[in-house]
């Protein structure tokens, strides 16, 4: 893990958040609420990526609460 907000570390590797937020050059330059945010927006993709690794399903209920 390599950077942290709020002293939330962040995962070095996001795939299913990098795969919902295609578009965005850098998904680790958001802030968590925005980062909360894609997770929302894009959960019902999560069985078509397929990428959902265990790191990164921590990170997103440690920012959820």
């Amino acid at each position: 893990m390599k950077n942290s907000h709020n002293n939330i570390l962040i995962p070095p590797k996001l795939p299913f958040l990098e795969a919902i937020c295609w578009q965005t050059k850098n998904v680790y330059a958001f802030s968590l609420e925005e980062m909360l945010t894609c997770y929302e927006r894009g959960w019902r993709y999560r069985s078509l990526f397929n990428n959902l690794e265990s790191d990164e399903v921590e990170f997103i209920k440690t920012i959820a609460y």
